[in-house]
């Protein structure tokens, strides 16, 4: 599980995608109470903050894109020829693929934030 401080940031400016959290045992999330923070599974408890930050499971973004590909095979396929940047962890890969699939967004370096994607 990626808890890297770029995918943090890249998962809490990913605002429609913390919308739609729905906490369920076992989800990662980033607690900031009072400007500490700190990594949690949730296991027998399901809470959520507004100031909570969900980390998604590669399994959990792939999930998102269910709905978009006729099946596992198109959405591999469509993600082996999506990949043109290479982020550092499978988790930032798969949440800037769920990112541009449904949002036409990518990830900006320079500026921290999901930008609108350039039209080819």
């Amino acid at each position: 599980m990626d808890t890297s401080k770029k995918y943090i940031e890249m998962c809490e400016r990913a605002e429609k995608i913390q919308k739609e959290w729905k906490p369920d045992n076992g989800d990662f999330y980033m607690y900031k109470p009072t400007g500490n923070q700190s990594i949690i599974s949730l296991e027998n408890q399901l809470f959520e903050t507004e100031h909570d930050v969900w980390l998604p499971r590669q399994d959990q973004l792939q999930e998102m894109l269910s709905d978009n590909f006729d099946s596992i095979h198109d959405m591999f396929g469509e993600f082996t020829c999506w990949i043109y940047d290479l982020q550092t962890t499978a988790e930032q890969l798969w949440l800037a693929f769920v990112m541009s699939e449904k949002y036409n967004k990518v990830w900006s370096t320079t500026k921290k934030d999901w930008v609108a994607q350039q039209a080819e």
